[in-house]
C-alpha cells in the first residue's frame, strides 16, 4: 500500500483574505461595534454631536478606500477633507437633503466594503435617528476589522 501525501491547509478565520495587489476581502457579518458604543466616552460623544463634520471626516478617512454606493466613485483617504467640506457646505445649502443623500451613499459604500449584513431600512433608521452614533459605530468597526490586518486601532467614543 502506497502512502498518501499529506496536505496541510491553514485557514485564518475572522481576518480578511489578503491577495497581493488587491484590497482585503472581509467576511460577511454584522457590525463589530455597538451602535451606542459612543456612550463609552461621553466627552467625545458630546463633541461629535456638536461638531458632526469631525466624526464624518474621521469616518471617511478611516474607512477609505470605498466606493460610493450607486455612483461608482471611489473615495480615497486623501479626499476625506475635501469630500467632508463639500458634503457639509452643499448639504447645508440644500436644507440637509444633499447631506442626507451623500451620507446614505457613504454608509452603503462602507457597508459594501466590509460586507455588513444589515438591511437598508435599519441603515436608514440609524442615519435619521442617530447619525453621530452610527458614524462612531462605523469608526469602531473599521478599527476592529482593520486591526486584524495590522492597522493601528484608534479609540473612538
Amino acid at each position: 500500500m502506497q502512502a498518501q501525501p499529506q496536505v496541510n491547509v491553514s485557514v485564518n478565520v475572522g481576518a480578511p483574505a489578503m491577495v497581493s495587489g488587491q484590497p482585503p476581502q472581509y467576511p460577511p457579518g454584522p457590525w463589530q461595534a455597538s451602535l451606542f458604543g459612543c456612550c463609552a466616552n461621553p466627552i467625545k460623544a458630546i463633541f461629535y454631536c456638536c461638531c458632526p463634520c469631525v466624526v464624518t471626516y474621521e469616518m471617511i478617512e478611516r474607512a477609505a478606500p470605498f466606493e460610493l454606493a450607486g455612483l461608482g466613485l471611489e473615495v480615497k483617504k486623501e479626499f476625506a477633507l475635501p469630500y467632508t467640506l463639500a458634503m457639509y457646505l452643499i448639504g447645508g445649502g440644500t436644507a440637509g437633503t444633499i447631506l442626507f443623500i451623500l451620507s446614505i451613499l457613504i454608509f452603503m459604500g462602507i457597508k459594501a466594503k466590509y460586507r455588513i449584513t444589515e438591511s437598508l431600512p435599519v441603515t436608514l433608521v440609524k442615519a435619521v435617528c442617530c447619525i453621530c452614533c452610527f458614524q462612531v459605530q462605523i469608526l469602531r468597526h473599521a478599527d476592529a476589522v482593520e486591526g486584524l490586518v495590522g492597522a493601528p486601532v484608534g479609540v473612538y467614543g
